[in-house]
């Protein structure tokens, strides 16, 4: 390209021409340029290519344009030319770059407007963090995966499907673009490897990811830890007719004063050490992602009750459980770290263990040796009708008192409409009737005892559950015992048992209300394919405390 004169040239000739011609009065002079216009790229534009032309329109009377150039304003002076077109070379990516055209005549020259645009940004960073995590063997079929942003990305194309050895390279098929850092696969089959791949994208260009995968596990049998009492023949029991159906669990036997109640030293010295102990001497701290506690290891742990609802030392064994290796001291309760959580359980990533709890009441008419009700628990959540061939005729029953007010009512409305949004069965009662004899339930939510309406021992609820239902009642010590003949006062999650439920979570002293498993978490964490174990602490607020988990923690009729 030919750039003719420069700024000095330019001087002389103009005042060479001003010089000649006529001076008489009459005589007419040439007018000055036009000012330029309509600049490409436009002024203020993004995303700019870096190999990009600027051009203008043509100005009237010009016959050169000076042109500047630059990354400060005005930009340099490179030169004059005829042409409306100007190369600026390989431009830099995420620049921000100044110009202008003044046109010039013999006349005179008529200064542009400054105009800028920014070029396209750097491609953007690879994304990384996976979750699950890289070739991770015993992940849910409801996994939802997620990654962390990448710096400077505006989207993110996603690649998933299942593993092909004859195309071990492979990132799966293009699922779509999207913004979010999260992508819902659907429901993965169990015992398979899949693939996946996250390319970040922006203005500047595509960053591929590398290649993930993972491994789908049915039911985390490796990931459990069965723990049974040396001093409880009937713990022993069921530890093992428990491990006759799940044989990859591991089992732990302590021993311990077979009681409900035990204090904390007894606690600390016979429960939670040789648990502790086990797990480091094994290497097993987070291979281990569930404790399944028995009936016959100690209930509860006695101890000053301080403040109710606050500062209480007492709890329930099992709560204290779910932070060993981990100590929060005392008085008290802990927030809970995996409430509300919206990606299954890993126990890499939530420092806590799933304990639940194998029991009922200890009447055994067949005299093999494993209470009746603890038999039936353990048989249904191994073998739970399966949600979507119970759920067209099933219903999930939502029994609201409202003299309580709206705190706990409030739940059991939001768990209806989650329900009713995933196209499941619903009772929803809003009346002061305590609701009895519903068949087909499939998952329980209400005040027990503490609806007015229910006022009779032992406040049998007469539905009928299907295998697999979970249930929560609002009812302060509701697992205090599993002893039959215990006084009553409050209803029991015992009789539920009894009555058929697979899983239900209950207080061994006064939680409040703050502290029971709230509905509008564990029928949607259930419903959306998560274990029993990782649908109730998903709806417990605290540890440390006085909850109970009863069931298997592995059931999974929605999987």
């Amino acid at each position: 390209m030919r750039l003719f004169l420069g700024a000095f040239a330019m001087t002389i000739v103009l005042g060479f021409c001003a010089a000649c011609g006529s001076s008489s009065s009459s005589s007419k002079r040439p007018s000055r340029p036009a000012p330029t216009v309509n600049p490409t790229p436009a002024d203020g534009a993004i995303d700019v290519a870096l190999n990009a032309t600027l051009s203008w329109d043509p100005a009237a009377r010009t016959d050169l344009y000076a042109v500047y150039f630059g990354t400060s304003s005005p930009g340099t002076f490179l030169g004059s030319q005829p042409g409306t077109t100007f190369d600026p070379g390989l431009l830099v990516a995420g620049v921000r770059y100044f110009w202008k055209i003044d046109s010039v005549n013999s006349v005179d020259i008529t200064t542009g407007a400054v105009w800028t645009f920014d070029t396209v940004p750097p491609p953007p960073a690879q994304v990384g963090n996976p979750s699950p995590r890289n070739e991770e063997g015993d992940v849910s079929s409801g996994a939802i995966l997620t990654w962390d942003m990448a710096t400077g990305a505006a989207s993110y194309d996603v690649y998933f499907g299942t593993w092909n050895p004859g195309s071990p390279g492979s990132p799966g098929v293009l699922q779509g673009n999207q913004t979010g850092t999260s992508f819902d696969p659907g429901p993965l089959a169990n015992l398979t490897r899949y693939v996946w791949r996250i390319d970040a994208i922006n203005a500047g260009g595509t960053t591929t990811g590398p290649v993930w995968s993972f491994t789908t596990f049915p039911r985390g049998e490796d990931r459990t830890l069965v723990v049974d009492n040396l001093q409880s023949p009937t713990s022993q029991a069921i530890a093992s007719y428990y491990r006759g159906l799940r044989p990859s669990t591991r089992l732990l036997t302590i021993d311990v004063v077979e009681q409900e109640t035990v204090n904390r030293a007894t606690f600390d010295t016979d429960i939670l050490a040789p648990i502790e102990t086990y797990l480091v001497n094994g290497g097993l701290q987070d291979e281990i992602w569930y404790i399944v506690t028995t009936k016959g290891v100690p209930l509860r742990i006695s101890g000053n009750p301080g403040s109710v609802c606050v500062s209480d030392e007492r709890a329930s064994v099992d709560s204290e459980l779910t932070h060993a290796l981990r100590p929060v001291g005392l008085p008290g309760k802990v927030f809970n770290p995996f409430y509300g959580a919206t990606v299954p359980f890993s126990r890499p990533a939530i420092d806590l263990y799933l304990v639940c709890r194998l029991t009922g009441y200890e009447t055994d008419v067949d005299l093999d040796g494993i209470p009746d009700d603890c038999k039936a628990l353990i048989d249904r959540g191994f073998s739970p009708v399966p949600g979507p061939v119970a759920s067209p005729t099933g219903k999930f029953v939502l029994d609201q008192w409202p003299p309580r007010g709206v705190l706990g009512n409030d739940w059991m409305v939001e768990a209806d409409g989650l329900l009713q949004a995933a196209g499941l069965n619903t009772v929803l009662d809003q009346t002061n009737t305590y609701l009895r004899g519903e068949t087909e339930v499939l998952g329980y939510a209400s005040w027990g005892s503490n609806d007015g309406d229910n006022n009779t021992p032992p406040y049998a609820t007469m539905h009928q559950f299907v295998p697999g239902a979970v249930v929560t009642t609002y009812v302060s010590t509701s697992a205090r015992s599993f002893m039959t003949g215990t006084a009553y006062g409050q209803s029991l999650i015992a009789d539920l048992i009894g009555e058929g439920i697979t899983g239900a979570n209950g207080h061994v002293y006064e939680p409040c209300l703050d502290a029971v498993a709230r509905p509008q978490l564990l029928l949607d964490r259930y419903t959306k394919g998560w274990n029993l174990a990782e649908s109730y602490y998903a709806s417990i607020r605290y540890l440390s405390w006085m909850n109970v988990v009863v069931g298997d923690p592995l059931c999974s009729p929605w999987e």
